[in-house]
């Protein structure tokens, strides 16, 4: 678990944002949605896992944004989010993104904090 992140959604979701925590699970493994649900519910809370999606194609999902490491999201849509990079060694040479390093800043963002 990320430091800050219960506390940040939490907090989101007390000022009226809803969270859907949107993965994409791991090819071939067979299990990997209900371990992925399984530790969002011991992690997390209830309402957080059960609304969970799991895809392989997140531009499919609508939202606001995406808070997300992966730098290049592609998929059958153009997406209706806006992307927020969640910075990684990986991902630095992407630009042109909003870029968080924790979740103290994604409340900074959304000006929660």
């Amino acid at each position: 678990v990320i430091p800050g992140s219960r506390e940040a959604l939490d907090k989101m979701i007390r000022a009226g944002y809803t969270i859907k925590i949107c993965s994409t699970p791991r090819a071939g493994l067979k299990h990997t949605e209900d371990d992925k649900y399984r530790w969002l519910l011991k992690n997390f809370s209830k309402p957080i896992a059960d609304s969970a999606i799991f895809t392989h194609d997140k531009t499919i999902v609508p939202g606001d944004y995406l808070i997300d490491d992966k730098p290049d999201i592609c998929g059958s849509c153009v997406p209706v989010w806006k992307q927020i990079l969640w910075d990684m060694p990986f991902n630095r040479q992407t630009n042109g993104v909003p870029r968080v390093k924790s979740w103290g800043e994604v409340l900074k963002y959304f000006k929660l904090e």
